[in-house]
């Protein structure tokens, strides 16, 4: 009995301080958390993590990690372009980065040879929805770009393919539970009495099972985040148009579900209502013929094979400067 007694107390006390530390720390930043305590324990005043790009040569095939506090760009600045024209970012995942690539095939690199305008390639390998967000907060701040050429931005362009969906988190969409309760905390009592129980780390876990294990919840969320992307495009780029790059390989593909659906441009017509986004798909810009093994990755040293390779850049790319045109 008193074992029993003793195991209740020792659990009764854990989920006290998973509550206590998910109250304050949850929805930090976990690398900014660890400097403030670090910082603390040290007695230093706190200071912002040290975020910096760092950008690879003409000639460089290695690959770099894109994750942490050092923001890896593949610009192609040997490619020749015309200044007076206006520019055009960048953002998305390996695709778009161009992982096993040369920098000078990369889907950036291959529309500024045909356009002669300069690009921003700001895509990072594992990146989605979330990532690249983080990637346009931190931006302005670190001179990656003058403010007169973030102003001289004319199109965002973002690639998406259906593995975005997977790479969804727990800290992300806890991170959208917390910007929903707060926004509506003070609307009534009952608002007031929903926002602080959703702190609880236990009552978190569960609405972040139910948000993740619910098509409909899911879908509703991926709208808030496409938005959310949206809306720190137009802010850190004023003058820019935002394009949706819907990168469809899966035609023969066993996969279902809300990866497959969201390669549907009508998948994401309900976000045209709230942004001005032009959203194109490369199935209506060369069809089908993506899936086909001509267009993929077979041997190369950097990365694992399913990625498009230059070649489907190469397919890809005139089409889509007309659609630009």
């Amino acid at each position: 009995m008193k074992k029993f007694l003793f195991n209740i107390v020792i659990s009764i006390f854990l989920i006290f301080i998973i509550e206590l530390v998910s109250f304050n720390f949850i929805y930090c930043d976990l690398y900014s958390s660890l400097l403030k305590l670090k910082n603390l324990v040290l007695k230093k005043a706190y200071e912002k993590p040290d975020f910096h790009f760092k950008f690879l040569t003409y000639d460089e095939d290695k690959e770099y990690s894109t994750f942490g506090a050092e923001f890896v760009t593949r610009d192609c600045k040997e490619i020749s372009y015309n200044p007076l024209k206006k520019y055009i970012v960048f953002i998305g995942c390996s695709y778009t980065y161009g992982q096993g690539i040369k920098i000078n095939k990369t889907f950036s690199a291959q529309v500024q040879a045909l356009t002669k305008r300069r690009t921003f390639n700001m895509s990072a390998l594992g990146n989605g929805f979330y990532n690249n967000w983080r990637r346009l907060v931190y931006l302005p701040s670190e001179n990656y770009m003058t403010e007169q050429e973030r102003n001289n931005v004319e199109f965002v362009v973002y690639t998406l393919m259906y593995n975005h969906i997977l790479r969804t988190t727990d800290y992300e969409v806890s991170y959208y539970l917390k910007q929903y309760y707060f926004k509506n905390r003070n609307n009534s009592f009952k608002d007031k009495i929903k926002y602080y129980v959703s702190k609880s780390y236990f009552v978190k876990l569960f609405l972040i099972r139910k948000i993740t294990n619910n098509y409909d919840l899911m879908m509703k969320y991926q709208y808030y985040e496409l938005n959310r992307l949206y809306k720190e495009c137009i802010k850190t780029f004023p003058n820019s148009k935002f394009i949706l790059l819907i990168y469809d390989d899966l035609t023969n593909s066993n996969i279902q579900g809300l990866e497959k659906d969201s390669l549907e441009p009508s998948f994401w017509a309900p976000i045209k209502k709230q942004a001005d986004i032009q959203i194109i798909s490369t199935k209506d810009l060369v069809g089908d013929v993506l899936w086909k093994e001509e267009y993929k990755l077979k041997d190369d040293p950097f990365q694992k094979p399913g990625h498009p390779n230059y070649k489907a850049w190469e397919l890809v790319v005139p089409q889509f400067v007309k659609k630009l045109r």
